[in-house]
């Protein structure tokens, strides 16, 4: 707001009936994206997969009393010290255009951006009333669970073109596995000692007792690394300025397997 008004010329003028209009909700922010998720959707080749990043940023402000406020740990500080800083955390979510100059490289287009506040946790002495509120509100408010329902409105507005999304370790969790959207592949990172199972499966007819919610135990990502029987692969990719050779290992076979499918 403080640029749109400086450039207006209007910096010297009051400025509250300005905030004033953005001071709530106002409009529809899936309408203010349409134009720009339309366009790229229309700009991508038809066989082209709608690649998109989601993350968590902090934006820094000053006031005190601003909502949503909070301390946050600066991202920008030195990796052998926690330095923290005053602002408000945002949900982005981009579009991952390629570049049609240089092979391999892209940018992303912001297509959703939304105040994801972390809630503030009563004080110990509250009553058990606050309590009870803070735990029946903290779930939906998580960002994950905020990604997750961003995504699936992303899936309605791009309903036939297949979404490939890239998160971080804060979003490969079940608030966003467990509500992936048809059509829909989401890349993340895990724990080399993460604990992975196969899907559950039984013969039909022969299942007894209560459901499964997990199959056979699989390796973990660092036992795949270890394991000669695995061959290295490598692939080309963009990254740092240039294009660069990775070596990585895949291990559908297994899980593949073990849940009885082909």
């Amino acid at each position: 707001m403080t640029g749109m008004l400086s450039a207006g010329g209007k910096q010297f003028e009051d400025w509250s009936a300005a905030y004033r209009i953005f001071e709530k909700d106002r409009f529809d922010r899936q309408l203010l994206f349409a134009p720009v998720i339309s366009t790229v959707h229309e700009t991508l080749p038809e066989d082209t997969p709608f690649y998109i990043a989601i993350d968590d940023t902090t934006i820094r402000k000053r006031g005190k009393k601003i909502s949503g406020t909070t301390w946050k740990r600066d991202p920008l500080g030195p990796a052998w010290h926690n330095n923290f800083i005053w602002g408000q955390r945002y949900l982005q979510m981009s579009a991952i255009m390629p570049d049609k100059v240089e092979e391999g490289r892209a940018r992303g287009i912001p297509i959703d951006f939304i105040h994801a506040p972390t809630l503030k946790k009563p004080r110990k002495n509250a009553s058990q009333a606050k309590w009870d509120e803070y735990n029946n509100t903290v779930k939906p408010d998580k960002v994950t669970v905020i990604g997750a329902k961003r995504l699936g409105e992303l899936r309605e507005q791009v309903p036939k073109r297949k979404i490939i999304c890239s998160v971080d370790g804060a979003f490969t969790n079940k608030e966003v596995f467990r509500n992936i959207p048809a059509n829909t592949a989401i890349i993340g990172r895990i724990r080399k000692d993460a604990s992975l199972f196969a899907l559950p499966f039984s013969e039909e007819g022969k299942q007894r007792g209560r459901k499964k919610y997990y199959g056979d135990e699989l390796p973990t990502p660092e036992q795949t690394r270890q394991d000669d029987n695995i061959p290295w692969q490598q692939v080309r990719a963009y990254a740092a300025g240039k294009m660069h050779d990775f070596d990585i290992k895949l291990n559908f076979a297994c899980s593949l397997e073990k849940c009885g499918r082909t």
